[in-house]
């Protein structure tokens, strides 16, 4: 095998062992946010996983334009700017007339 060879063999087993590390490395921050205590706080992407940022609270007669229904809607945005997600929840207030 001639020195040319040695190094290419050399950088493959580098490349090899740089994409096991970052594998791991994934793998154990998955781990850690699984046992976060404060995580179950957090509202999480559908998409990738990542944090949604509140953007703010509508009032849902702003968006449905019924004058019957009451409540709020809240809307969030990812956090990860390749994602672009964007996600509205409803909550529709049970009004009894």
């Amino acid at each position: 095998m001639n020195k040319y060879q040695e190094l290419q063999l050399e950088l493959l087993q580098y490349e090899s062992m740089i994409e096991r590390r970052d594998a791991k490395i994934r793998r154990l921050k998955d781990v850690i946010k699984a046992q976060d205590d404060n995580d179950c706080k957090v509202f999480r992407c559908w998409q990738c996983k990542s944090e949604l940022i509140w953007g703010g609270d509508h009032d849902v007669q702003e968006v449905y334009e019924d004058e019957q229904s009451e409540g709020i809607v809240s809307n969030f945005t990812c956090s990860n700017y390749d994602c672009n997600t964007h996600v509205e929840v409803y909550h529709i207030f049970d009004v009894k007339n």
